[in-house]
């Protein structure tokens, strides 16, 4: 059966008539149930680009947070008044957290979840959070917390959070991937991918018991990273023989330029409106 993934939310557009925005968000059709991993940025530009594609909210089973920051989150309560039922959430406890990041003026900005969980489940999310993997369904698997044993990836002293009523660096413990298991190999989904590539690669073949992978798609965090830094992380890739890469959001045109010189035949751009297909 086949995998369809169909870019709702991302900084670029495909072309036709979408919206580009900061953000992510996809819509996933695999063994014929729907689902919808993160939803963006804004809810006007969500609500938008879902509607394009002619799919019912309520045909979504349930949805995925990959983590708790305000470009991953901002359609999901306009995804609910969309609804005429309730929506099963999965998600990490540490979703609502106070994010905030550090600017290069030295100013903190707020970069957490708009709403609260209250309001959101008086709009009908009805929230299950966790940390270890979940099997939803027998092919799709979320990663859970994503151990970062990798070394030098997926940490940057620009984030914080509060606790306990400090100011803390924020690791982003709930970054979570999806993982879908599909004839032609392992599909991995990521949001930001902020506990980093090879990390969350690694976990997903543990996770699966798959190695063989034929997708990555969506958000990188590779963005800013020293060329340096950038052609180690590639080099370890390598060992993975990913069979396509599709990168969006917080990749960073560097990084996708650097990746594609060394692989043209397998890294390509993920945009708004792109139907992806597997199988």
């Amino acid at each position: 059966m086949s995998t369809i993934i169909r870019i709702v939310t991302d900084n670029y557009v495909y072309g036709g008539d979408f919206r580009a925005e900061h953000g992510f968000s996809a819509l996933i059709d695999v063994d014929g149930k729907l689902l919808i991993f993160d939803t963006g940025k804004t809810p006007e530009v969500f609500r938008y680009n879902f509607s394009k594609f002619g799919i019912p909210a309520d045909r979504i089973e349930f949805g995925v947070i990959s983590h708790g920051h305000y470009d991953h989150t901002g359609g999901l309560a306009e995804l609910l008044k969309l609804r005429q039922s309730p929506l099963k959430i999965y998600s990490h406890p540490d979703i609502f957290s106070n994010r905030f990041a550090l600017d290069p003026n030295g100013d903190l900005r707020y970069i957490g979840i708009y709403w609260s969980k209250q309001y959101l489940e008086g709009l009908g999310a009805k929230f299950e959070f966790f940390r270890e993997p979940v099997a939803i369904s027998r092919n799709v698997w979320i990663s859970g917390e994503i151990p970062r044993d990798l070394g030098f990836e997926g940490r940057s002293s620009r984030f914080k959070r509060i606790q306990n009523g400090e100011l803390i660096e924020d690791t982003i413990s709930d970054d979570m991937a999806i993982y879908l298991v599909t004839e032609e190999g392992l599909v991995i989904i990521v949001g930001c991918c902020h506990a980093g590539l090879l990390n969350t690669i690694s976990h997903g073949i543990k996770v699966t018991g798959v190695d063989r992978i034929r997708l990555v798609v969506g958000g990188t965090h590779l963005g800013g990273y020293p060329l340096n830094r950038l052609r180690k992380l590639f080099n370890e890739l390598r060992k993975f023989e990913i069979r396509e890469f599709r990168l969006s959001h917080c990749t960073g045109l560097i990084p996708f330029a650097e990746l594609y010189k060394l692989h043209p035949d397998r890294v390509l751009p993920t945009r708004v409106g792109e139907v992806i297909e597997v199988g």
